[in-house]
């Protein structure tokens, strides 16, 4: 195996990593918390936001965008296969992008809020969860482009 394989591999794993953590909670976490009551959802969420920041979380949020950049890089004039594997570091800047002006914003307010849970909720869960699909779907498409680009990498397409 080679270096460019290997941070090539590596950068789409973390990149799988980040896009199926986010869409969970499209098809499964929010759901079940729109069951629940404001309470309930704004305080789970709120904890959510606290756990989630830890250094683990922060190589997987970073990391699949810089080895895949690094590997797009390295495949660039590739043809096809370096096109695919840019275009899957361009689609992953797009999700932390998202993150970081939209998630960070509204987990930020949700925390520091003095309103009602009603309140608080009202004003968090749908902006929240447009912008989750939005992301989830930039970085479901990160993987697929990137799995795409090696694919052709690897049987030589040019």
């Amino acid at each position: 195996m080679t270096v460019r394989i290997a941070i090539l591999t590596i950068g789409l794993t973390l990149t799988g990593l980040f896009a199926g953590g986010m869409a969970v909670f499209s098809y499964a976490v929010m759901p079940a918390l729109a069951r629940t009551d404001d309470e309930t959802l704004v305080t789970t969420m709120r904890r959510v936001n606290e756990a989630i920041l830890n250094p683990l979380f922060l190589v997987i949020f970073l990391g699949g965008l810089i080895l895949t950049a690094i590997a797009a890089w390295q495949y660039w004039g590739s043809g096809a296969a370096g096109w695919l594997i840019t275009a899957s570091a361009a689609l992953s800047l797009i999700g932390i992008a998202i993150t970081v002006a939209g998630h960070v914003p509204l987990n930020s307010a949700l925390a520091n809020t003095e309103q009602t849970f009603a309140a608080a909720r009202q004003a968090f869960e749908s902006r929240w969860l447009a912008l989750n699909a939005i992301r989830s779907i930039a970085l479901t498409a990160s993987l697929a482009t990137g799995v795409l680009g090696a694919a052709l990498a690897a049987g030589g397409a040019r």
